[in-house]
């Protein structure tokens, strides 16, 4: 079957051989299989049954075919065809194992790793060139367009459609269907895909620029994948209704924002720790990207904002930051972000209200992350609950993640003209609205207030408080009626209880089987941290709790 190599492919090309790791494929030829984020496994023959980690994202990886790029960016720099005969090896054991047979794993047809399947297929077909004869991967050409079919299939797409699955089974779809030329289904396949891409696009993103799927690394991922089908679509010459510079305009704005002084996402919804990418600022022309370029760069580069907050109120997102006199200062600067988001049940946490506190150099107020995506498993359930996140606590009321309201019942609002002040409410705890303001007292000093009212039925409770999670090395200590918190540089930041008196108790990790502080920065692991609850008196809706921060001397 007659295939091609179009000109522009060849960027999409570099990028996945720059992905690849020669090391990885040294390994795979004494029979280690090293798959990213994880351990090697021993493996001499392929087995599509295995799951040595008993983990789903190894399977998911392993499926997708992840170590095509490693074996092939290993023969692009040696041109040494045994990385292309392995490369073989494995295809064609995969083709016969769930192709040609009944399938081994329920991973073998999953939604997005079938797409990345195709994607690493096709990077394979590409590099091998003229090497690649038909008797050498007898099924190839047909096995890809099979893949092509599939996600063609409205029957698959539906359930993956307007998800970040669904983006990049399109995008997929829309690069191998300009590749394969030779099927005549090959028009129809690209001009579905782009069409579906247009649709995926406009709902992934808010009138903001915001990703909807709750968490900054999947914006940072999308934002990528949406200059990939920018580029794309140019290079293919399909033009389409879409402004993708006011999108990624805004989306690079958000992600300027809400970076970390350290130059890291924040772990909030399902969010690791990852550099935000810096160059980013160069694939995007508007001015947010000198400032991305700026907390990227730790002050070093760009140039800083205007101002110190920046409120995405439509879609539930405000972020304070310091002054910034000093270039210098900017890695030792304040950064407190207050998340009320609903616009998806994908990698949703019940974070409504939620805040974190980023300020001299380290994490104070801390999210929990993703941990994995286990749904069923203890820590995964708890890093996703109300309990693992910085807000107000109504204990023992049912959460409605799920409610298809939650957009209507989720706001947040300016209450000055100064910027001074950002409010949210939500109904996350069924027949209770939370509330919560934010207020910047001082360069040094905010003002965070919680209050719940009652919905109809609903009746006041006896067992409520407002709590922070804190890595385990921050020393805190109760000292009356306010909690003060240290760290090893001299650092302090004291919580103090502006409302009627509650008692304050401080917990760490788990306790008879009941984890009150957990979190994950990496996908697949994590550490016990601790909190401090306010706990309000009987039949009290309010709390206003004053966090003040003082700068040690050792962080001058």
């Amino acid at each position: 079957m007659e295939h091609t190599t179009l000109e522009s492919y060849e960027k999409e090309k570099t990028r996945l051989l720059a992905g690849g790791s020669i090391e990885r494929a040294e390994s795979l030829l004494r029979g280690e299989l090293i798959l990213k984020k994880f351990n090697s496994v021993r493996i001499d023959e392929p087995d599509w049954g295995i799951d040595p980690f008993s983990d789903r994202n190894w399977l998911w990886r392993y499926h997708q075919l992840e170590f095509l790029p490693d074996l092939l960016k290993a023969y692009n720099q040696s041109s040494d065809p045994k990385f292309l005969e392995e490369s073989c090896r494995w295809i064609n054991s995969w083709i016969d194992a769930n192709y040609l047979n009944t399938p081994q794993s329920v991973m073998a047809w999953h939604d997005h790793a079938t797409a990345l399947r195709l994607q690493h297929l096709i990077l394979f077909q590409q590099t091998a060139g003229e090497w690649l004869t038909d008797d050498i991967v007898p099924q190839l050409e047909f096995v890809l367009a099979n893949h092509c079919r599939i996600l063609a299939d409205p029957s698959f797409y539906r359930f993956s459609e307007n998800t970040n699955h669904g983006f990049d089974q399109m995008l997929i779809l829309l690069i191998s269907a300009n590749l394969l030329i030779g099927f005549e289904e090959s028009n129809e396949w690209g001009k579905l895909a782009s069409e579906r891409l247009v649709n995926e696009i406009q709902f992934a993103f808010s009138d903001g620029g915001i990703h909807v799927e709750n968490s900054p690394a999947y914006h940072q991922y999308m934002m990528i994948r949406v200059i990939r089908a920018r580029d794309t679509l140019k290079s293919l010459g399909v033009e389409v209704d879409l402004n993708f510079d006011k999108i990624l305009s805004k989306g690079v704005e958000f992600l300027a924002w809400i970076t970390q002084p350290n130059g890291k996402i924040p772990t909030i919804g399902d969010s690791v720790s990852i550099p935000t990418l810096i160059n980013l600022g160069n694939l995007v022309d508007c001015p947010s990207s000198e400032y991305l370029r700026y907390v990227c760069s730790g002050g070093q580069l760009g140039s800083p904002p205007l101002n110190e907050h920046f409120f995405f109120l439509d879609d539930g997102w405000a972020v304070f930051r310091s002054q910034f006199s000093k270039s210098s200062e900017f890695k030792t600067s304040i950064q407190l972000i207050m998340k009320s988001a609903f616009f998806s049940n994908w990698h949703r946490h019940d974070d409504d209200t939620s805040i974190t506190l980023h300020a001299f150099g380290r994490r104070w107020f801390i999210d929990t992350g993703m941990y994995n995506y286990y749904e069923k498993e203890e820590k995964r359930i708890f890093v996703r609950s109300v309990l693992g996140h910085n807000m107000m606590i109504l204990d023992g009321v049912k959460v409605t993640r799920n409610s298809k309201e939650g957009r209507k019942n989720t706001r947040m609002w300016q209450s000055d003209d100064e910027g001074k002040i950002v409010c949210a409410s939500t109904d996350i705890f069924e027949g209770y609205r939370l509330q919560r303001s934010v207020e910047k007292v001082s360069e040094m000093v905010y003002r965070i207030t919680d209050s719940y009212s009652l919905l109809e039925g609903s009746s006041e409770l006896d067992d409520v408080w407002v709590q922070f999670h804190l890595p385990l090395d921050i020393q805190a200590s109760i000292k009356g009626d306010f909690v003060e918190l240290s760290d090893a540089d001299g650092n302090i930041i004291q919580l103090i209880m502006n409302s009627h008196k509650s008692r304050i108790s401080i917990h760490s990790g788990s306790y008879k089987g009941v984890i009150h502080s957990w979190n994950s920065t990496q996908y697949g692991v994590g550490e016990d941290s601790q909190v401090i609850r306010f706990h309000l008196p009987n039949n009290q809706l309010k709390s206003i709790i004053d966090v003040n921060l003082i700068r040690g001397e050792n962080d001058e």
